[in-house]
């Protein structure tokens, strides 16, 4: 296959140490349909909106990867995603959304059992929905082996340590996660969401204020300072970032 032949290449000529793993990856790889592709990173682009339109929107393109190539495991890891999301902000009720964000998982990791996000999106349903910290650990292990650089799994894995209560490795995992993509909107907003977790809260208003100031109308950022305001007892405050976000949201004004 043209990609990867290209990626042996490339490894061959500047001397990069190939793991057996990697190699057989490389060999296995099948051929990517540009379309399927190009369907599947509009569709990631709209699913980081994070809002009831953006996760819709998302689902149409993660459909047309598929319509272009069935057996395209990301598009499944990308519904996964999305299935996961509408449950965790009330667009579904978790026991709707959830049993769906874990078929379309498994069938991503079915198709391609080397695909990180498949296996990142797993463990993102046992985190939230099935608490099978055990199942959690191995499915994040397996993303980060599969994939170690890829930002928002060290930040999800992240997520699920601060879940848990292991505030200590939430630390490092976080700040290598916005080291690897500073630029990230999600997970610049997240780690507003996580100061407030864990009740530091003059921090999250600094940490939301600037994920804002990068992106205004990302819904999710509204959300944390209404309720880092909120628990700072800034009541007016609180209730126009409300507002703010049931309006960017897509929920209505309140």
């Amino acid at each position: 296959l043209l990609q990867s032949e290209v990626a042996r290449t490339i490894a061959r000529e500047i001397q990069v140490a190939v793991t057996p793993e990697e190699s057989r990856r490389l060999a296995s790889a099948r051929p990517v349909n540009p379309e399927a592709h190009e369907a599947y990173l509009k569709g990631r682009f709209h699913w980081l909106k994070l809002s009831r339109e953006g996760l819709d929107t998302a689902m149409q393109y993660f459909q047309l990867a598929l319509e272009k190539d069935s057996q395209y495991a990301p598009a499944y890891s990308g519904m996964a995603s999305v299935w996961a999301a509408r449950g965790e902000i009330g667009v579904l009720p978790p026991q709707e959304a959830f049993p769906k964000a874990k078929e379309a998982a498994l069938k991503a990791i079915e198709l391609d059992d080397t695909l990180a996000e498949g296996h990142m999106a797993l463990a993102t349903v046992k985190t939230v929905y099935e608490w099978d910290w055990t199942g959690v650990e191995k499915e994040f292990q397996r993303a980060l082996q599969l994939n170690p650089n890829n930002a928002e799994t060290v930040f999800f894995y992240a997520d699920f340590l601060l879940y848990v209560g292991r505030a200590e490795g939430w630390s490092a995992q976080a700040k290598r996660a916005l080291a690897l993509d500073p630029l990230s909107m999600i997970l610049q907003c997240f780690y507003g969401w996580h100061l407030l977790y864990l009740q530091r809260y003059d921090e999250a208003v600094l940490q939301l204020r600037k994920a804002l100031h990068q992106e205004p109308n990302y819904a999710a950022t509204h959300l944390g300072l209404w309720g880092a305001f909120w628990k700072k007892g800034k009541y007016e405050e609180a209730l126009a970032e409300a507002r703010e976000y049931h309006t960017l949201s897509g929920h209505g004004d309140v």
